[in-house]
């Protein structure tokens, strides 16, 4: 009596899986950034939610891991003779970059991603600032630059390089269509 049971269990959930692999084989993202299926009836206004492909997402399911770009920016882009960028100046800088028309582009799907961008420097300004607080007229420059070095250092040129990575990876995480 076990093996019949069995037997039915495995012939219902097959014919389930197979109708639900039927449903998906005519699913098509098109260029709108809408799933339709053959009759071309709307599934999804958005595939996913965001539109972003599993398959390149770095870290917690986001398309970029802001704080390895980060180390990987120093390390490839070190900038050592090039002004350090502070306080508000760094998140004018920010939003200058936000503002040109490659970042605008992606919205208004890449809304999320953009807020990822200034969470991510909000919290690298307030190290920059804890850092900061701590400084008093005894310490030397050199220690400032090197506090900052091992956490919280940017300078134009590498937050430049990192916005452009960061939307690099974005737009290959983009889902196209087809």
């Amino acid at each position: 009596e076990g093996l019949v049971d069995t037997a039915v269990k495995t012939a219902e959930t097959g014919y389930m899986a197979r109708r639900l692999m039927k449903a998906l084989e005519d699913l098509s993202l098109q260029y709108d950034s809408t799933v339709r299926n053959s009759e071309n009836t709307v599934v999804q206004f958005v595939y996913g939610d965001d539109s972003l492909n599993p398959e390149k997402m770095e870290n917690n399911d986001r398309p970029v891991d802001f704080d390895r770009l980060q180390l990987h920016t120093s390390q490839l882009h070190p900038c050592n003779g090039e002004p350090l960028l502070l306080g508000e100046e760094f998140l004018k800088c920010v939003d200058e970059f936000i503002a040109q028309d490659r970042f605008q582009a992606i919205l208004p799907v890449g809304v999320m991603f953009i807020d990822e961008i200034k969470s991510f420097f909000n919290k690298l300004a307030a190290r920059q600032s804890e850092l900061l607080a701590d400084v008093n007229e005894s310490t030397s420059q050199a220690m400032i630059n090197q506090r900052m070095w091992n956490s919280c250092r940017m300078t134009r040129t590498q937050m430049e390089f990192l916005l452009t990575e960061a939307l690099s990876k974005y737009t290959k995480a983009y889902v196209e269509p087809g």
